[in-house]
């Protein structure tokens, strides 16, 4: 700068990289000027990023939940948000610390292996939370749903099955649609759709398919058929009532499907 008898050394943060000058120039973005007297910046290292006058290679590293694989990142919006399906659970990564864990879902951006969005209240503690909401992305499987090691998005339970509980990790925990209703819908929670007039749903229907037995009548509900009182009959299948005995016959017992002929005397 003038006066010298000894040069002075750039500071750290700057460089200088021509000789004869009378002062050091900032380090640039993306960057980093380690120490003093340094002549030719060094590239931001990976998992980091370096704003303008950066000193140290690892001062800003990319935070929780993202990565990069890539060096002389500026600024830390140049992270990369963690890939779906996996977390990245600490600060500097160059890649994901591993995949999601079974019962949750890491639909990118996660910084746990099983993010929970009622964290840090306790969080998901079982059946008893079913109302709690389920909008975020990395988050407990929700109801309908189940999430495998590695789940990017929850899988929904299929038609004829269906789940109110939270964190299911494989298809066999959807349970069978209730006995006496219908599960059209995947996703289903909790089913609602009564089993048709003149049919039996038994549990795990789709819909409503096997058609009420001779003898029986099924007036909508029917899980299992409901024979016809004594006095009454039905032979034909899929109603949903039965007849009364008609004049000059009799129906013994429950269950009667044809009337027989009133007997002599």
């Amino acid at each position: 700068a003038g006066n010298n008898s000894v040069p002075t050394p750039c500071a750290a943060g700057a460089y200088q990289n021509v000789t004869g000058q009378s002062e050091c120039a900032a380090c640039p973005a993306s960057y980093y000027c380690e120490g003093e007297g340094t002549v030719e910046p060094e590239a931001c290292p990976k998992g980091a990023w370096c704003p303008a006058e950066s000193a140290l290679p690892y001062a800003n590293k990319c935070p929780n939940g993202t990565f990069s694989d890539a060096l002389m990142l500026s600024s830390e919006s140049e992270c990369t948000p963690c890939t779906p399906g996996f977390y990245c659970g600490e600060a500097g990564l160059t890649s994901p610390s591993g995949e999601c864990a079974a019962g949750f879902t890491c639909g990118g951006g996660a910084s746990s292996s099983a993010p929970d969005s009622a964290e840090p209240s306790g969080g998901y503690t079982g059946e008893t939370c079913v109302d709690r909401g389920d909008a975020d992305v990395n988050d407990v499987c929700p109801p309908g749903h189940w999430c495998g090691v590695g789940s990017d998005a929850p899988v929904p339970c299929v038609p004829g099955t269906m789940s109110s509980a939270y964190g299911l990790t494989n298809a066999s925990q959807c349970e069978p649609c209730s006995a006496g209703f219908y599960c059209p819908d995947e996703a289903t929670t909790v089913a609602t759709m009564g089993c048709e007039p003149g049919y039996v749903c038994r549990g795990g229907d789709v819909y409503p398919t096997e058609l009420c037995p001779a003898g029986h009548f099924c007036a909508g509900n029917n899980s299992v058929p409901t024979p016809c009182a004594a006095g009454a009959y039905q032979n034909v299948t899929g109603q949903s009532e039965c007849a009364a005995c008609p004049a000059s016959y009799y129906c013994e017992g429950e269950g009667t499907v044809e009337p027989e002929a009133c007997p002599k005397g």
